[in-house]
């Protein structure tokens, strides 16, 4: 079986990204004309028969940072929307971008992206989008805050690049979309062999992620490719035995900080045991993300 980073570079990797750059001056011409946008996807490959504005006009968030550089990984599901534009659904397209859209990421005077979150860029996820600072509890605990928002190897993964409020709103969470966001994690755990210790990967809503990880795996060995020694999700997942080994972790979520705590998860992404319940395991996890940034 051939290894997956030897048989796609990084520019090979990102012809994958089923983001069309289409679509981009299809925006730019919409809001340049005051005309309409027709949204970034086709409702189908997401199982949506009503696809929501902010959905709809929203720039989608795919990843941000850059995946090369980066060692420490925060992975979920979908961007949110400001929660001030909650009745945004009533917008048409120019009102939206008018009223919501950051000038950092659509420059609405020159009318044109400015700064586009629909690319790949190298970027702080964390100094970027204030909203996923909170998933980043453990780290900013290693690192301090200064620090943590001037790092190069912190890298944030939405499986599906596109805003809501409520993810459960993407019926089908293996899509185009979300392999692509996995690709790119395989892609990097691939790497092994040339960095010089394993990325971790923190999962919020690790069963959804479980899920499109063992369709991307089965994908890629019908096709000869794979990563050696890993055969499914269960062999990614860091173990209660070896904190250092292996490279996905749950990550719990809500506003507590109680609750933002690292999990060990089973072989179908449900939470087995937080880390902190493994001897002496919240140190020797926070040794290893501290050894990586």
């Amino acid at each position: 079986m051939k290894e997956l980073s030897k048989v796609l570079s990084w520019k090979d990797l990102l012809s994958y990204n089923p983001l069309s750059s289409d679509k981009i001056n299809e925006y730019e011409e919409a809001y340049r004309n005051n005309g309409s946008f027709n949204g970034w996807f086709d409702g189908k490959k997401l199982q949506m028969d009503v696809i929501p504005t902010d959905v709809k006009y929203g720039i989608p968030v795919n990843i941000i940072g850059d995946p090369c550089l980066s060692n420490v990984f925060c992975c979920l599901i979908n961007p949110s929307i400001n929660p001030a534009y909650s009745n945004s659904i009533n917008y048409d397209f120019k009102d939206y971008v008018d009223k919501i859209e950051d000038d950092d990421a659509f420059d609405k005077e020159s009318r044109s992206f400015n700064e586009s979150l629909f690319s790949i860029k190298s970027k702080n996820p964390v100094k970027y989008l204030d909203y996923y600072g909170r998933y980043y509890k453990l780290i900013e605990d290693i690192l301090g805050e200064e620090k943590l928002k001037t790092t190069d190897k912190i890298c944030n993964i939405d499986l599906i690049p596109f805003r809501s409020k409520d993810p459960s709103i993407f019926k089908n969470k293996i899509n185009p979309y979300s392999k692509f966001s996995v690709l790119v994690m395989l892609w990097k755990i691939s790497q092994k062999d040339s960095i010089s210790q394993k990325p971790v990967f923190f999962l919020r809503s690790a069963q959804c992620y479980c899920k499109v990880i063992n369709q991307v795996l089965n994908e890629l060995q019908e096709n000869n490719i794979g990563i050696e020694g890993v055969s499914d999700f269960s062999d990614l997942t860091v173990k209660e035995e070896n904190l250092d080994d292996g490279y996905i972790l749950g990550l719990g979520g809500g506003n507590a900080s109680s609750t933002r705590k690292p999990y060990l998860l089973t072989e179908n992404g449900k939470r087995y045991k937080k880390v902190e319940d493994v001897n002496d395991g919240l140190s020797l996890l926070k040794n290893r993300v501290s050894r990586l940034l």
